[in-house]
């Protein structure tokens, strides 16, 4: 369709192997009460496990790792997946609705000091109210198509318009 040739325009391709842009730790994303993450995304792949759009892991288990993409490994679902805590676990997860497809998909999340939620294409999958606590608190390496820079959940396929927001939008 002429809106997915617009969108596929100019996007990132990833292998799923080692590809991934690094954001570095920009202070300017540091301890966010609010924050929305938007994105589109084109998995070629839907077998391949958990694929990151962008995300954050010390390689540890520290709180504000956090993991926001396309994960395999239960069903076909695009989540948001925040660690609050040491222990390695989400302590925060939310996720669409089974969604497989190889079609340019926006996902967003938003996250507004009580609530995170998940929307794809612009309709909300779910919400976790548990939620209380900032996003992007540690100092470890954003980035896209990888959730570390020493590769893990890399993500196959085209991610294009990534935004980062201090609001719930």
């Amino acid at each position: 369709t002429v809106q997915a040739d617009a969108i596929g325009a100019g996007s990132a391709l990833f292998d799923g192997v080692d590809d991934y842009i690094t954001l570095g730790n920009p202070t300017s994303l540091a301890d966010f009460s609010a924050a929305t993450i938007t994105a589109w995304a084109k998995t070629s792949d839907l077998t391949q496990a958990s694929q990151t759009i962008l995300g954050e892991d010390s390689g540890g288990t520290n709180a504000g790792d956090f993991f926001f993409g396309y994960d395999n490994e239960v069903s076909d679902k695009w989540s948001m997946e925040i660690v609050k805590s040491t222990g390695g676990v989400a302590d925060v997860f939310v996720e669409s609705d089974s969604i497989a497809t190889t079609d340019w998909t926006h996902v967003a999340t938003t996250i507004d000091g009580s609530k995170l939620r998940l929307y794809v294409n612009g309709i909300l999958q779910s919400d976790d109210e548990t939620f209380v606590d900032d996003i992007f608190i540690t100092a470890n390496n954003i980035a896209i198509g990888a959730q570390r820079t020493t590769p893990i959940n890399e993500f196959k396929g085209n991610i294009c318009q990534v935004g980062i927001w201090d609001a719930a939008l």
